[in-house]
């Protein structure tokens, strides 16, 4: 059996050994299952800042989302979606999920309302902790080898230890989007403020959707934790991406870790972030801003 050190490779797609995600991806899913446990009926019929979800929507998308991902990790690790059929699906979807993410965004709209239409907030409640045990046991299984097998998504491939990175966008995204209406300091967790940015970075490649007529250079420079990340957009909406800040950047943006993540996710409009000075940008503004709004992850 190949030991961890050396199957340990940092992978291009992200940055981060492939177990310090799957540690903080156990972490947030305990503080997920921890808040969800947590709740009242009344706090569960409360709006979250998800718009169009109350936060019981939100705990019966979590779950949906986590059992198609644990499908998802067991088929990985198998060795299957590195197959034939999986390269091919990878093909497919390279064009197929932007072209279909408008209906993909209302079926994910709608389909929460369905569940929490016909079960009572225990059962949905229920349904979630039971979900997050089985993702648990899944990656309690997962071996060493099986964190660089690859999954074709978008042209692919993709490892394994990236998905576990996305379940994890997944968890600490909606339990801000529900703790932040309960509590006045919400925030994202210290394992997720390390990895989020490197994950949007990671894969930049199917979430960015490059802005008409924009080009030039962008630096972030993070704090809490620290760190620089740069892209440089071409003419024809190409881009690439490099450690590191760019010498002579058109737009340098400095934020904290955690706000930035909840800027690219749509969390908190930019000229929020800009305005409360939790962001702040030197250089073509309109670049700053138009590059932090063009992200999305179907």
């Amino acid at each position: 059996m190949t030991d961890e050190k050396s199957a340990e490779v940092e992978p291009d797609a992200l940055p981060v050994l492939p177990s310090s995600i799957r540690a903080s991806l156990v972490s947030e899913l305990a503080s997920f299952e921890e808040m969800v446990d947590g709740l009242s009926v009344p706090q569960c019929a409360e709006q979250s800042a998800e718009s169009g979800w109350n936060n019981l929507d939100v705990i019966a998308h979590v779950q949906l989302a986590l059992a198609l991902y644990t499908k998802l990790l067991g088929a990985g690790a198998s060795g299957w979606t590195g197959g034939a059929i999986g390269k091919a699906f990878g093909s497919v979807t390279q064009t197929l999920v932007p072209a279909a993410a408008p209906v993909l965004n209302a079926l994910n709209k709608a389909l929460p309302h369905v569940v929490t239409g016909a079960l009572a907030p225990e059962a949905v409640k229920g349904q979630l902790l039971g979900t997050a045990r089985e993702l648990r046991k899944k990656l309690e299984q997962l071996q060493s080898v099986d964190y660089t097998k690859p999954i074709y998504y978008r042209g692919g491939p993709w490892p394994v230890s990236f998905f576990l990175a996305a379940i994890l966008n997944e968890l600490a995204l909606h339990r801000w989007d529900i703790e932040s209406r309960l509590v006045e300091d919400a925030h994202l967790s210290d394992a997720s403020r390390s990895l989020l940015p490197w994950f949007y970075w990671g894969g930049t490649s199917f979430m960015f959707r490059p802005p008409t007529g924009t080009s030039g250079s962008v630096s972030i420079a993070l704090t809490d934790p620290e760190a620089e990340l740069s892209w440089v957009i071409g003419a024809g909406g190409a881009i690439s991406k490099r450690r590191g800040v760019e010498p002579k950047p058109d737009v340098t943006i400095r934020a904290e870790s955690g706000t930035f993540v909840l800027v690219l996710a749509g969390r908190i409009p930019v000229d929020d972030a800009l305005r409360i000075t939790s962001l702040r940008m030197e250089g073509d503004e309109y670049l700053g801003k138009r590059f932090l709004s063009s992200w999305s992850f179907v």
